[in-house]
């Protein structure tokens, strides 16, 4: 088990990608970032230590991320 900061840049991206539409999907992102509800945010605006702090207690395989598996 990898802890996440332990994950390569294209793993960190993918939970990005996660929590980004975890967040957008429940309605919270906009009071998560702390930004008025019209304001639109991209999902590469989310600094990065936002994400690594929400998983910092999770444990990682290689078969989490799409990015490693093989075709």
């Amino acid at each position: 088990m990898k802890t996440v900061h332990e994950l390569n840049r294209n793993e960190l991206e993918e939970l990005r990608s996660r929590w980004y539409y975890q967040h957008l999907d429940d309605g919270s992102l906009n009071e998560v970032m702390d930004v008025e509800e019209d304001e639109e945010i991209e999902e590469e605006q989310i600094p990065m230590d936002i994400v690594i702090a929400y998983y910092e207690t999770v444990g990682f395989v290689e078969e989490d991320f799409f990015c490693n598996l093989k075709d």
